[in-house]
């Protein structure tokens, strides 16, 4: 037979269940931490082998965040981050990018952002200018502009076919006449 429930019982039993949820609650809770924390320290360790660099410029067309960056055709960095600043009617962009350690920049040296592939991808391209006398502090900002060799060529090439249709046209015009 069922023996009744006794009253102090049934609160223990509401006690320790109620305890048992708040101590895995907390123990979750204290996993969780943990895990972000690991991978906070991995993420600072990953960036301690670079240093920030700035520039601004703009037109970002072509550069994205992991654009990756070259000297002499040696990667040595990427950009980390790009901000948009905006004052009144003037639009500018901010380029955070960050280089490897072990790279020495000079002030006045430059980034060219030029076409790496087939699909459109882009880079930039590290120039260090002709004076190297002083190295460019952590922090430092450079110039950036575009190459504009590629898109030379292809406007040079579409317009050279518009004239070359045009001459086309003009001689059979002429010859049905």
């Amino acid at each position: 037979m069922d023996q009744p429930v006794n009253s102090e019982e049934g609160v223990r039993k509401m006690s320790r269940r109620k305890n048992d949820i708040l101590i895995g609650f907390i123990t979750f809770l204290a996993v969780i931490i943990i895990f972000y924390s690991i991978f906070h320290v991995i993420k600072i360790s990953k960036h301690k082998d670079y240093y920030r660099i700035y520039a601004k410029t703009e037109n970002v067309s072509g550069i994205e965040l992991g654009t990756k960056i070259y000297l002499q055709g040696f990667e040595i960095g990427k950009v980390s981050e790009i901000r948009l600043n905006q004052d009144n009617d003037q639009v500018s962009f901010l380029i955070v990018m960050l280089i490897k350690k072990e790279i020495i920049l000079y002030e006045g040296t430059r980034a060219v952002i030029s076409g790496l592939g087939v699909f459109g991808d882009s880079s930039l391209e590290i120039e260090f200018p002709e004076n190297r006398d002083k190295i460019l502090s952590g922090e430092g900002y450079i110039e950036i502009e575009e190459d504009i060799g590629i898109k030379e060529l292809v406007a040079d090439v579409k317009g050279t076919i518009k004239e070359v249709d045009k001459f086309i046209k003009e001689d059979l015009k002429n010859g049905t006449e």
